[in-house]
């Protein structure tokens, strides 16, 4: 017998690819949101050899009448970034993901994320300045100075600008609030409800404060659409009267 005879040769199978269903985890979305405002998921993609992330996603909302889920109405209701439009406004929504790859049509099992809540959106207001010029004649017999709040009002979907206004005083270390003031013909001018202020000789006699006494005002935003809700108080300084008359003089406590 020759060396070798009776001796299988080797076989080999084919290769096969090792795969399993992918999945996602550490799923990460914020508690709230407001309205208008894009929630951004975060996920981890387990590929598990089935190709790059090509998940699918399903945006829903709570029905608190029906007790149940259901589907977004939104177009972006299967992106992975959903903008929730005043609708949504107080209710609660979710993701759910479909875990998928690229290289296979297999899918993994089903990640639900948390609840967020959908907070109604506040208007706000930037870009605050103070202006002022003097008054004589019709404006107010004894003359004055009227100083005249400006500024960009962003509604945010609450409607028209109805911001509140309060004007103040410091005296000492504590501001203050202008009420109603009584002008020589009498009239009031309601400083709760408009953005001019008039600064007259009475107005310093009825408080007891100086010219140099610091003066602010502190607007509260405020649309017409959404009266219950308003936006971060803004305060704004505006030296005192006797650097607006005199702008190189110095303000006191």
């Amino acid at each position: 017998m020759t060396l070798g005879e009776g001796v299988g040769s080797a076989a080999e199978s084919n290769a096969y690819e090792i795969y399993d269903k992918p999945s996602v985890d550490s799923v990460n979305v914020p508690d709230e949101v407001q309205e208008g405002q894009p929630i951004s998921l975060v996920y981890r993609f387990i590929s598990n050899n089935t190709g790059s992330d090509t998940s699918t996603f399903q945006w829903e909302w709570w029905d608190e009448q029906e007790k149940v889920w259901k589907k977004s109405g939104l177009a972006s209701n299967q992106s992975r970034s959903l903008i929730p439009d005043s609708s949504y406004s107080g209710y609660q929504v979710r993701v759910v993901i479909t875990p998928k790859g690229s290289k296979r049509g297999i899918k993994g099992d089903l990640v639900i994320s948390n609840s967020i809540k959908i907070l109604p959106s506040k208007p706000e207001v930037r870009n605050v300045t103070i202006s002022s010029r003097f008054a004589w004649g019709h404006d107010v017999p004894k003359g004055g100075l009227f100083v005249i709040v400006k500024y960009d009002f962003i509604h945010n979907n609450t409607g028209n600008d109805q911001s509140i206004f309060q004007w103040q005083y410091k005296e000492y270390s504590t501001w203050k609030d202008f009420n109603s003031i009584e002008t020589i013909d009498s009239k009031k001018l309601q400083l709760s409800v408009t953005k001019q202020f008039l600064f007259s000789s009475q107005n310093f006699t009825s408080y007891n404060i100086r010219k140099y006494a610091p003066i602010r005002v502190r607007i509260t935003p405020k649309g017409s659409k959404k009266q219950s809700i308003t936006g971060t108080v803004v305060e704004k300084d505006m030296g005192c009267l006797n650097q607006l008359l005199n702008p190189a003089s110095t303000c006191s406590l």
